[in-house]
């Protein structure tokens, strides 16, 4: 089910159900996506607010999965 401007909620077939967001990757231009979370954990107002915050970070040539891992990365550095 989409929701534009690249969110989609995916249903595989034993039902889970999960927000993508897909995107082209600023250096390659190749198209991929990423998780918003589970639904309904993740609501659609939520994903959307993702998906905004998502696409500030491409505007500026930042690849989202880089940016998720060096903010999980952080967050290990910091609870140690």
């Amino acid at each position: 089910m989409f929701d534009g401007g690249g969110l989609e909620l995916r249903i595989t077939k034993d039902s889970t159900k999960q927000w993508l967001f897909k995107y082209y990757k600023p250096l390659t231009k190749n198209r991929t996506n990423i998780s918003f979370g589970a639904y309904p954990t993740t609501s659609l107002a939520n994903a959307r607010l993702k998906r905004q915050a998502a696409k500030e970070l491409l505007a500026q040539d930042i690849d989202l999965y880089v940016h998720k891992k060096e903010q999980e990365l952080a967050g290990k550095k910091n609870a140690v």
